[in-house]
Order: structure tokens, then sequence, then C-alpha cells
């Protein structure tokens, strides 16, 4: 029985740019009961997406690109997402804030030590590859480790490169990104041929260590890209449902004193009264110290250092700077 091939999810030229450029940078929160907020964002294109929930919010390119704010409640409760540039440090700084505290993004926070990675878990491989016309299936095959119970993945090559490009832009910003292994590269079709039998197998030993080491990474078992793309996520099932109340764009001006003046022009999208809508003020530093996620966008996977091969790296507790 012939085996359906995947769709295969169209990205602009844009978006490829940005993801290899290095531009591209993901922050992923949990907060209140259970909620999920993350937020993409490619400071070179501009690109804004932000989700809670399961439920995209907000969705625009704005370019040229500027730090932000993104109000929203869920039920009487509010918080607030925000992107700040900070050009004299070349950094962008990433932080939600729910009912006026800050919380902690998923590659920030302290391990829990009960849960560290997805390989405790889930047992993750890649077994065999098939060959049909035009098209290239990887069967990938996730094992329950609590149920036992397996189901089978069909995935293209494209796939692993969008996962191991997604995965690093979550991981930007942090000590942990040198953990993050790499597919195989991409052969051009003019110079290799892609149906011999002996390539396809090397892709897929390549895939399957990739893959393998992908889910040992600390701190990856709340990552969103590689739930969806192991087909494990989870869906809030709370009635209350997330709305958007207003978007700001912060504009911040360094002074010939290198103190910066910041103004904030804001967007209300709420139906509700104005008086309905409570703003959460954005984090602040605490004496002095930044505890902020932060990326410095011209970051790329090609300078980091080179994960050593016995392992990922152990955790030295919280890094907002690189």
């Amino acid at each position: 029985m012939a085996t359906a091939a995947p769709p295969e999810r169209k990205q602009g030229w844009l978006d490829w740019m940005g993801l290899g450029a290095g531009t591209f940078a993901c922050r992923t929160w949990v907060f209140g009961d259970g909620h999920t907020a993350t937020l993409e964002h490619d400071c070179m294109i501009g690109r804004r997406i932000f989700t809670v929930d399961g439920q995209e919010l907000y969705n625009e390119t704005v370019f040229p690109d500027r730090g932000f704010d993104l109000e929203f409640k869920i039920g009487s409760s509010t918080g607030c997402a925000s992107v700040k540039n900070v050009h004299r440090e070349l950094a962008i700084y990433y932080t939600l804030a729910w009912e006026g505290k800050e919380v902690v993004s998923t590659v920030f926070r302290r391990n829990d030590a009960k849960e560290t990675s997805l390989e405790s878990k889930f047992g993750v491989s890649v077994p065999s590859v098939t060959d049909a016309a035009d098209v290239t299936i990887y069967k990938v095959e996730v094992k329950n480790l609590k149920s036992g119970k397996t189901k089978s993945l069909d995935k293209r090559f494209s796939d692993f490169v969008e996962l191991h490009h997604k995965v690093w832009s979550s991981y930007a910003g942090s000590h942990l990104l040198s953990n993050v292994p790499t597919p195989p590269e991409r052969k051009w079709k003019l110079f290799t041929d892609h149906k011999n039998a002996a390539f396809l197998e090397s892709r897929r030993a390549g895939l399957h260590a990739f893959i393998s080491k992908l889910v040992q990474i600390p701190r990856i078992s709340d990552n969103t890209y590689v739930l969806e793309f192991l087909e494990e996520t989870t869906t809030y099932k709370g009635s209350e449902k997330p709305v958007l109340v207003s978007v700001s764009k912060v504009l911040v001006e360094s002074s010939s004193a290198g103190d910066s003046s910041v103004t904030t022009t804001s967007t209300n999208l709420s139906a509700a009264p104005a008086s309905d809508a409570v703003s959460a003020p954005a984090p602040q530093p605490v004496d002095g110290v930044k505890t902020s996620d932060t990326e410095a966008t011209t970051a790329k996977p090609a300078d980091r250092e080179v994960a050593s091969k016995s392992g990922p790296e152990e955790d030295a507790g919280e890094s907002d700077w690189i």
C-alpha cells in the first residue's frame, strides 16, 4: 500500500533568508494555570507572530523593525509580551509579564530535576527511508516510554532542516545553544544523485543521529517546534480564550549622552470598554541586573562552539548574554 507524502509547507524567500541569517528568534513562556505563549520574531524583516494557547493573536510584518508590546487578556487576567531593541548593547530583550510579574522563558528558567529533556519520555528513531517518484519519505518512529505505544510519522528532509532552524532560534541567547545538533547538509541535485541508495542511507543515518541528540538537549521538553514535529502537542482545555488587547510600538533612540528616550504609540484592539483594559507593566531590571532574555541578532550557528561529542553541555545556570 502506497504511503501518502506529507504536505509540503511553503515559505516565502524572506522567511528562509531570516532563518539562514540567524536573525530569527523564538521565545516560549508557560504561565498561570498551564497557559503557553510563543513569540516568533525576525528582526531583519520585521516579522512578528504571537500565539497563546495555540491561538494566533498577532501576525504582522513591520519594516523597519522596532521594539513593540503586545497586551493580551485571558478572562480578567492581563499579560504583556515585550520586545525591546537595545542598540548600544547590540541585543534584543524578550520578556513576558503576567499579572504584572515577569515570567521566565522555558529556555532561561532553572531546570526541573524531574524533567530536563525528552529522552526520558520518548524514544525517537529514523529506521527507514522510502523513495517514491519525486518524493523521499523518512520514517520517524516515536515510542512513548510510559505507555509503550509507538507511532510512525512520515517526514521530508526539509522538515528536519526547518526543525533545526527553529530549535536553533529558540536557544539563541542561551549558553545551551552549542548543544543544538545539525542535520546532514544539503546537497545539490546537480552534483549528487538523490536517488542513490548509498546517499539515501547516509542521509537517513544522519537524520537519526540528529533527532536522537535533539531530544537530549536540556529544557527541550517544552519546545513548541519539537513537540509539533513529534505530534505531541497538547491543547489548553480551559474555557476562556485569549484576546489581543493592544499593540504598542516602542521607539528607542539614543541621545548624545548615551541615555535612551522611549516613545510609545498604542493601538487598542479590544472590543470591551476602555475601563476594562488593565495595563500590565513591563518588567524592569532589579538592582541593576538585567533579568530578561536576550539575543544578539548577529550571531549565527557557525559562530558557536561545537558541542562535545560525549553529550549535551550541562546546565550552568541562567545566562542572558552571548
